[in-house]
């Protein structure tokens, strides 16, 4: 089946726009997870059943993996507004989820649904990578009275140690 992507507009917006082209899928749940890789940090993301023509896919029950699984619904009553969560759930029993959609579809024609994660929380930040360690040795010569300051060991998350030393004298 084919899905629109639909991400928030802004992070906590409670409004959803399509975005990119349609994606394959053989399930609702396939679909949310190919989508969740390219959503922004922070921002909530669904997916809408794609009908390109009038009419209703041919009935076939949910894959293995997708029986029992439920999702938030959005909706959206004109095609020239955003998508909204309406409060309703949708669960693939029967069939996919997504077929609901398109059936209430078919039933409001100017209305359209869409699916997302029941839990509704916006995708993860990417992975950040370690952050190196780093080590060096700084030093600075020495002053008009002779004193020599030097700092060495440096490492990122790590402590300092330094010398400061006078004609011989540590002070």
């Amino acid at each position: 089946m084919k899905y629109q992507v639909l991400h928030e507009t802004a992070a906590g917006s409670g409004q959803f726009n399509i975005v990119g082209a349609p994606i394959e899928a053989e399930s609702t749940t396939a679909a949310l997870a190919l989508v969740l890789p390219a959503v922004p940090a922070g921002l909530r993301y669904a997916v809408a059943p794609y009908r390109a023509v009038a009419g209703l896919p041919d009935y076939r029950p949910p894959a293995p993996d997708e029986v029992g699984k439920s999702y938030a619904v959005v909706f959206r009553s004109s095609l020239d507004q955003a998508f909204i969560p309406d409060g309703a759930t949708y669960a693939s029993v029967m069939t996919d989820a997504a077929n609901m959609c398109m059936a209430m579809q078919a039933y409001m024609p100017n209305a359209q649904f869409g699916l997302m994660p029941p839990d509704e929380k916006p995708a993860p930040a990417p992975a950040k990578p370690a952050a190196p360690a780093t080590s060096g040795t700084v030093s600075s010569g020495s002053s008009g009275s002779g004193a020599t300051v030097s700092s060495s060991g440096v490492t990122s998350g790590g402590s300092v140690s330094s010398t400061v030393s006078s004609g011989g004298a540590a002070s």
